[in-house]
């Protein structure tokens, strides 16, 4: 009885160990550790290059994320004070950003740690972002052993500690996990999507005032055309970034919206559709996406275009 019963606790912590990553050492996906950074030198890196030579920093960022731009100062002085220790990677979303508003933050802030912008949204992705500044730690084994959106006595108390080589409690892998997602059909239906954001028109005012008033512009528009094409299949998917249930009901009545409303929680519609600036209309025909609208300051030259959808 015993034999059996180790045998089977042996079978199922092999199985167990082997999905981790098959590689010991590591409690985060092989897919995590081998997927590609390109950063703004041109140079590609992955997480796995790193292993057994130096933890890694990590730091997700936007230029119009206010509370990044308060962290800039600090988040220098631990790639100055720590970098020859710690990799330290800045990545920045791509999202409403160009590479030229990001080098203009570096000279501002005098930012010498490698760049990395996500154009295609693959590391926000698979890194679970959930909004801005993210902050993920690993240690020499690329293990994840811290996650915060705070830049605080916690977060360089724990760099500290790895560049000491210490030992760190090592987070739950299921946290960077996430089961396969299949592609979105989208029939042969004739819609229109907004992707946009719950802050997008208040938020934005502080940091981007065009990009606020695009934001405004795109939602009235959208619903101008929900009652103007009641046959169209018209939704808005909302950015799940610092978003719940509670603010999308606070964003439909702010702008009175009729249309069904959504919040991308898997972030699957913005990362398949390739959304990389908000707010973005996307026209579909069967199955195809036929044009994406990110300029709406004139709302009738673009009725005029979806007038012709059918």
């Amino acid at each position: 009885m015993f034999i059996k019963m180790f045998l089977r606790f042996f079978i199922v912590l092999s199985i167990t160990i082997g999905s981790i990553n098959g590689a010991l050492g590591s409690n985060i996906p092989n897919k995590l550790l081998n997927i590609p950074i390109t950063l703004t030198t041109g140079e590609v890196v992955t997480l796995n290059d790193f292993k057994e030579k130096q933890p890694v920093y990590l730091k997700f960022w936007a230029t119009w994320c206010q509370p990044c731009m308060q962290q800039m100062p600090h988040f220098q002085k631990i790639h100055e004070k720590y970098g020859k220790e710690i990799q330290v990677i800045a990545i920045n979303l791509a999202v409403n950003d160009q590479l030229k508003d990001v080098l203009k933050v570096s000279k501002k802030f005098n930012l010498t740690m490698p760049m990395s912008l996500d154009k295609s949204g693959d590391l926000a992705q698979n890194f679970h972002l959930l909004g801005t500044p993210y902050h993920l730690l690993f240690d020499r084994q690329i293990n994840l052993v811290h996650v915060t959106n705070d830049s605080d006595k916690a977060l360089t108390n724990k760099i500290e500690l790895l560049t000491k080589n210490q030992p760190l409690k090592h987070l739950n892998e299921q946290s960077l996990y996430s089961s396969e997602i299949k592609p979105i059909d989208f029939n042969t239906s004739t819609q229109a999507i907004l992707f946009t954001a719950t802050w997008c028109d208040w938020y934005f005012a502080q940091t981007r005032a065009e990009m606020a008033t695009q934001c405004i512009n795109a939602q009235n528009l959208l619903n101008l055309l929900a009652k103007q094409r009641p046959n169209l299949k018209i939704s808005g998917q909302l950015s799940r970034l610092w978003t719940d249930d509670k603010a999308m009901k606070k964003y439909g009545q702010r702008f009175n919206i009729k249309h069904p409303l959504f919040i991308d929680k898997s972030n699957q519609y913005f990362h398949q559709l390739a959304i990389k600036n908000l707010p973005t209309l996307v026209l579909i025909k069967n199955g195809k996406i036929i044009k994406k609208i990110t300029d709406f300051e004139n709302a009738n030259t673009i009725l005029n275009e979806i007038s012709t959808l059918r």
